[in-house]
């Protein structure tokens, strides 16, 4: 029988914050001795972005087309704990039966939230080796999640009422129509997973056409960044939430007032210099017809971990409205759907 090895984290579901310490234990089973050098324990995170591109060229007359990899990667976390020899040192005899060792290592406050996406992924994992001279080492890994911490009342602004506005016209034979104005206004610009948004949409319609629909979408907006061979970027882009608030007849006022229910999802990292950025805004569009341009209006919105004390409705159990790492569904990169937390054993990269 092969070794078989057990990897165990101290928190049943393996979802950490940023910041917090990871304690776990190993335990290795062999049937027969085996010469070795050192056993190792890794704590590792790391992000990946890539994609290619098909291009052309003109090579002695005739085009030939290539592809050309573009990619970036970063790393996050990397702890290596020796907890029998060591790399350098003489080979000796791991006996049969069963070993146990333990680790621990704290997060680095910051890391970004364990992702995967079409061009790219963050992930974080623990990976025991079995260093055997003059043999392929043994590896063993096992995936776990991580959740960077963002307190939102430590944002400046995060707590005040925010709203846009857009005036637009029907146009025929070159004479405008009355106005149309759209206002959008949120209480807060900042929300953490499980809340609500609430939100104020009003559309006065003093033109002489109608407003076929209104729609309000929450949108969920991924950047990844490469860096080599040079700096690019692809965008996906995910309707997390849709209201169809139906249409607004001529020289009518409508005034809609909903809330948008938010599910798990990875907080706000839209910081420039990740190669991953997640960033969510409010969009309300109104649409006005063939051969009119539609309307729409944006408000971007941070998704913490810990709610605005102005918006818990519950201030007392802030904390317990942290996000966790849902589970992937076979159809979780379908249609229009946001990519998931990275989750053990479910999705494969690339």
């Amino acid at each position: 029988m092969p070794t078989e090895c057990e990897i165990q984290f101290d928190q049943q579901n393996a979802v950490y914050s940023s910041g917090q310490q990871i304690n776990g234990r190993v335990t290795l089973t062999t049937t027969k001795a085996k010469s070795i050098r050192a056993i190792h324990i890794q704590v590792n995170g790391s992000g990946k972005v890539k994609w290619d591109v098909r291009k052309s060229r003109r090579v002695n007359g005739k085009t030939e087309h290539y592809n050309v990899r573009y990619s970036s990667s970063d790393t996050y976390l990397a702890s290596r704990t020796y907890v029998s020899g060591q790399h350098s040192g003489p080979s000796f005899e791991l006996q049969p039966g069963t070993h146990q060792f333990t680790y621990a290592v704290v997060l680095p406050h910051g890391v970004p939230t364990s992702f995967v996406g079409r061009y790219g992924e963050i992930k974080y994992e623990v990976v025991v080796t079995i260093d055997r001279s003059m043999r392929f080492d043994n590896v063993f890994k096992k995936p776990f999640t991580v959740i960077r911490t963002m307190n939102l009342n430590m944002v400046p602004n995060l707590a005040i009422p925010i709203e846009r506005e857009t005036e637009s016209s029907f146009c025929c034979c070159c004479c405008a129509s009355g106005p149309i104005i759209m206002k959008l206004t949120l209480p807060f610009a900042g929300f953490a997973s499980g809340q609500k948004i609430p939100y104020n949409l009003i559309v006065d319609n003093e033109a002489g056409s109608n407003v076929e629909n209104v729609e309000v979408k929450f949108m969920q907006r991924i950047v990844f960044l490469s860096r080599s061979p040079e700096r690019a970027q692809k965008t996906d882009e995910f309707t997390l939430h849709k209201d169809s608030l139906g249409s607004v007849l001529k020289y009518a006022k409508k005034e809609f007032n909903k809330e948008i229910q938010l599910g798990s999802l990875p907080p706000s990292n839209d910081d420039p210099g990740e190669i991953i950025q997640i960033s969510y805004y409010v969009k309300a569009k109104m649409r006005k017809g063939f051969f009119h341009k539609d309307e729409c209006v944006k408000i971007p919105v941070l998704i913490g971990t810990v709610p605005l004390i102005h918006s818990a409705r519950n201030p007392d159990n802030i904390i317990s409205m942290q996000p966790t790492a849902p589970l992937l569904s076979d159809d979780s990169m379908g249609g229009d759907k946001p990519p998931p937390y990275y989750t053990m054993g479910k999705y494969c990269f690339y």
